[in-house]
């Protein structure tokens, strides 16, 4: 979580920005685990490029989720993150 993102969260919750933090560093954690396992049987399986790391999939999520939340563009930008996530066809 960024900065604002953070405080923003926290001044909602009504506390600090620290608290959020520590509040979710192990889900997040736990997730991180995962979506590496799941990278990785994808690579296995041929299913995504094998030049996808983990920190490029993780953007292209948040870029997935900013697309559906900000539905504007959103169509658009998807096709551009698959396209760069499966690669150029054989």
């Amino acid at each position: 979580m960024a900065g604002a993102e953070a405080h923003e969260l926290s001044h909602r919750l009504g506390g600090s920005a620290g608290e959020i933090e520590r509040a979710v560093a192990e889900p997040v954690a736990d997730l991180d685990r995962e979506l590496g396992h799941l990278l990785r049987a994808a690579k296995d399986a041929g299913a995504v490029s094998p030049e996808l790391d983990q920190a490029a999939l993780a953007a292209v999520i948040a870029a997935a989720h900013a697309a559906y939340t900000h539905r504007s563009g959103g169509v658009a930008a998807m096709a551009i993150v698959f396209d760069g996530l499966f690669g150029a066809p054989d």
